[in-house]
């Protein structure tokens, strides 16, 4: 092979190297076309995760809700039936059935006084209370016991009883006094003002007036307990606050966490207290069976029941121990 045959074969060579760089060449341009770069904000768009659909999880009750939706469902496929909704006018546990005070109790006596409006008072017969308890006696703003403690008396006339209520919307009630039981009356005591001190007796021998018999001024002990004298029993009538506030000092009593009676803090010596047996750190538990927890209760339920009890027991713990103290009204 000569040096012309050679070059002849190089330069073709050379040739068809340079063409298939040529053509390398044309397919990187032609694909770089259609070629796109990713950049960071566009890698930040392409891999963000798409936000989840915020879900609020709700609480089924079985009872009230999952077994009558389950129950009632029509699994026959037919469409549901149309709901009718009737308004009677009531709004469920918002109504609240009103119990004429009539139906409560009725009204006995009225001891009403003109002139001395606040003194008036009244004999009201409690129709579901024992016959030793159903009658009791109330003032002008006094209110009924539970279950009826909404109601109050609003005011004492001659010839009725207006009662009120804490539903200031409801209408006031009045009742006209009714005829007593048979074998059943009254002592009333007046004096120029009229009705002051009324008091029911249920009479066997006739009856006691009042200023017939001679009874102590002042109060005496003796083995049936203390009897109180009539000069004392006026100063407990109309000088009680004072006595409270002065006299002796009183504070509710705790035990396990709960009230459990009134505490003598202190009696000051030679009081009308002190006389009638109060001792410091006396704790009275119940008057005539009835508990006593504080010292409001202990009023409230001595002035409905002064004008038909006359015989007072009261539970005391004394020392650790508990006693009974009895006090006699003057009338007993």
């Amino acid at each position: 092979m000569n040096v012309g045959t050679l070059k002849t074969i190089s330069y073709l060579s050379s040739l068809g190297l340079l063409a298939g760089i040529g053509y390398k060449i044309y397919l990187f341009l032609e694909v770089e076309k259609n070629v796109s770069y990713i950049d960071n904000e566009r890698t930040k768009s392409v891999l963000a995760v798409p936000a989840q659909p915020v879900t609020k999880r709700v609480g089924l009750n079985y009872d009230d809700q999952v077994k009558p939706a389950i129950t009632e469902f029509d699994w026959t496929g037919a469409p549901p039936k149309e709901v009718i909704v009737i308004d009677d006018g009531e709004k469920g546990p918002d109504v609240v059935k009103v119990v004429p005070v009539s139906d409560i109790l009725s009204v006995v006596m009225v001891m009403a006084s003109d002139s001395k409006p606040e003194s008036s008072r009244c004999v009201l017969r409690f129709n579901d209370q024992p016959k030793e308890t159903r009658d009791q006696f109330f003032g002008v703003g006094d209110t009924l016991p539970k279950p009826n403690e909404n109601v109050a008396v609003f005011t004492i006339r001659r010839n009725e009883v207006v009662f009120s209520f804490d539903d200031a919307e409801r209408e006031k009630e009045t009742i006209e006094p009714s005829t007593l039981d048979k074998g059943e009356d009254f002592i009333v005591e007046t004096d120029e003002d009229g009705v002051v001190r009324p008091s029911l007796r249920n009479f066997s021998g006739g009856p006691r007036v009042a200023g017939t018999n001679e009874l102590p001024k002042v109060t005496v002990r003796d083995k049936s307990g203390y009897r109180i004298g009539t000069d004392d029993a006026d100063v407990f009538n109309t000088d009680y606050q004072r006595i409270l506030s002065e006299d002796v000092k009183l504070e509710t009593y705790m035990k396990d966490g709960k009230r459990a009676g009134l505490k003598v803090r202190e009696v000051k010596a030679g009081s009308i207290a002190a006389r009638h047996g109060v001792q410091a750190e006396d704790v009275v538990i119940s008057i005539n069976g009835n508990s006593v927890t504080s010292e409001q209760q202990a009023i409230q339920y001595v002035r409905q029941n002064s004008d038909n009890t006359s015989v007072w027991n009261v539970r005391i713990l004394r020392n650790g121990r508990e006693v009974e103290e009895v006090y006699h009204s003057p009338e007993d």
